[in-house]
């Protein structure tokens, strides 16, 4: 379903609300970069907290944190109208930076960097000239 720039409603016309102070977000790699048009919504993003859990002998359950370990947050990206040429550009930066650090900024105008965890992802042709991807970026915070 493409999106107009109005939503019709039985009241009248009500113009889209967008969420985020960016239309694109860019993923760049050393001198490679790319600029996609925003994700689609329902994107994810978790929060992985490293912890040791430890049972003493008597029984006790000890969990550790140290504040000084990094909390990485996992970002599932879905582009969904993609032109054959962002398409192939997509494949070009996944093949140039395959376990490189990759700054992303996203939608929100944040900038995170990390490593993309799923250099496999496929570019699927829907037909008529629009291509899906998806992504999945472990990163942190800059």
């Amino acid at each position: 379903m493409s999106q107009s720039l109005h939503d019709f409603s039985p009241w009248g016309v009500f113009t889209s609300v967008t969420l985020g102070s960016r239309s694109d977000v860019t993923l760049v790699c050393g001198a490679d970069s790319i600029t996609l048009k925003l994700p689609e919504f329902g994107n994810s993003e978790s929060v992985d907290v490293d912890r040791v859990v430890n049972i003493s002998r008597g029984g006790t359950l000890n969990v550790m944190r140290d504040s000084t370990w990094p909390d990485s947050t996992e970002h599932s990206i879905d582009f969904s109208v993609l032109t054959r040429t962002k398409a192939l550009e997509l494949l070009d930066f996944l093949k140039n930076c395959l376990g490189l650090l990759i700054t992303y900024t996203d939608p929100s105008d944040r900038v995170w960097e990390g490593v993309i965890i799923n250099p496999e992802s496929a570019v699927i042709d829907e037909g008529d000239c629009r291509y899906r991807a998806s992504l999945i970026l472990e990163a942190t915070p800059v």
